[in-house]
């Protein structure tokens, strides 16, 4: 489909309206090309976007390339501490600079005529550029040759970028989480590993799927078992959506030695929940660890998913704890395998000219119909040129 004013309204009309009567995004949503584009410029470029963890990255000089809209970006620690991102090609002939993860850099060299960047962006060496032997850069103004800076900012160790520069504060976008989650001391947040991974499958299906406790009976028959359906509740916001479980046992998870966020009150020792903000990051908290879900867009079709896991406090980094923290990343690994399949179906059945988009679950779904409007707002205020 071509995204077009009138097409972007059509969508928002078949959404802004009780959940019950909602219509889903067409096929086209998930598969069109087109329609890809157009959302990755109209709600990913303009909105903050999650593309790391800074416990990725600790060190000055240490960097890692991130892909986003088929746009190689590459986040680098600074000297002083702080993290920048840069688009991460050369100026000179546009080679990759960053192509894995790199510790301890001093510069950033470009692979093909070794023109070299300082951390900061800022350009400092062009190898005989003037001739064999010279390093020097005659007529060429190396001040305005430096990487392209994005804008870049951190919460809760979170790194965040926003292409086009106009987004408002990223504080304010999470303050309502913080306020919801003001019994836990998100400052003993520490980071304790990540996982990767590729699924065959739209950005939105893997938002969307994380969203709702619906498919647990059949999905996830063992988690149903600890954590039933009946246990999981909706969290509708407007900044947020997403779910939460009434039920979560870190015991029978096989972490129940992990330290916890101190002073919880007695309703949340057991609890968990899982909200997601537009446009691709979701949480993970429990009382016991933390976990950011990032899904980072590569096409229609294809998705990268990149789990961070935080735990509390410096002693919960203590080899004693090792196991217990090996067990939170591989329990959510065997889940999250149980899911690729479902959202890879579910790909494939979205290029079905029988799919037309279904119905919402009024009592199951609500968290997937706001997730799905508030995309739909983003596009129609786009296309109308508001």
């Amino acid at each position: 489909m071509t995204p077009t004013p009138a097409a972007a309204r059509n969508l928002l009309s078949a959404l802004d309206r009780p959940t019950a009567l909602a219509e889903n995004l067409p096929r086209e949503a998930y598969t069109d090309p087109e329609f890809f584009r157009f959302e990755m410029e109209r709600v990913f470029f303009r909105n903050w976007t999650y593309v790391g963890a800074a416990g990725e990255i600790p060190d000055p000089g240490d960097a890692t390339p991130v892909t986003l809209c088929d746009m190689p970006i590459v986040l680098v620690r600074q000297r002083d501490g702080s993290i920048k991102a840069f688009h991460n090609v050369c100026r000179h002939r546009g080679p990759i600079l960053v192509r894995a993860a790199a510790k301890s850099l001093s510069a950033l060299v470009c692979p093909y005529h070794a023109w070299s960047y300082d951390l900061d962006g800022a350009l400092k060496r062009t190898p005989a550029y003037m001739g064999s032997g010279r390093n020097d850069s005659g007529p060429l103004d190396k001040s305005c040759m430096g990487l392209k800076e994005i804008r870049c900012d951190l919460w809760r160790d979170g790194v965040f970028i926003n292409l086009s520069g106009d987004a408002g504060c990223l504080a304010d976008v999470y303050a309502p989480l913080e306020r919801r989650w003001e019994h836990h001391d998100l400052s003993l947040l520490r980071y304790g590993g990540s996982q990767r991974l590729r699924i065959n499958g739209n950005w939105k299906l893997a938002m969307e799927n994380f969203q709702e406790g619906y498919h647990l009976p059949m999905t996830h028959p063992l988690l149903n078992s600890l954590s039933s359906l009946e246990n999981h509740y909706s969290v509708v916001e407007p900044a947020y959506q997403g779910q939460g479980s009434h039920f979560y046992d870190m015991v029978q998870g096989g972490h129940g030695d992990l330290p916890r966020f101190p002073n919880l009150p007695e309703y949340w020792q057991h609890r968990a929940e899982y909200p997601a903000v537009l446009p691709n990051l979701m949480f993970g908290m429990h009382p016991d660890h933390f976990l950011f879900f990032g899904v980072i867009p590569l096409s229609p079709s294809l998705t990268e998913e990149v789990f961070h896991f935080y735990f509390i406090g410096d002693e919960a980094l203590a080899e004693k704890h090792a196991t217990s923290r090996a067990r939170v990343m591989s329990n959510l690994n065997s889940i999250n395998a149980e899911d690729v399949g479902v959202v890879e179906s579910m790909q494939a059945g979205r290029h079905s000219p029988a799919y037309v988009g279904g119905p919402f679950s009024p009592y199951q779904e609500a968290t997937l119909h706001q997730f799905q409007l508030k995309i739909a707002k983003m596009l129609a205020q786009s296309a109308s040129g508001t």
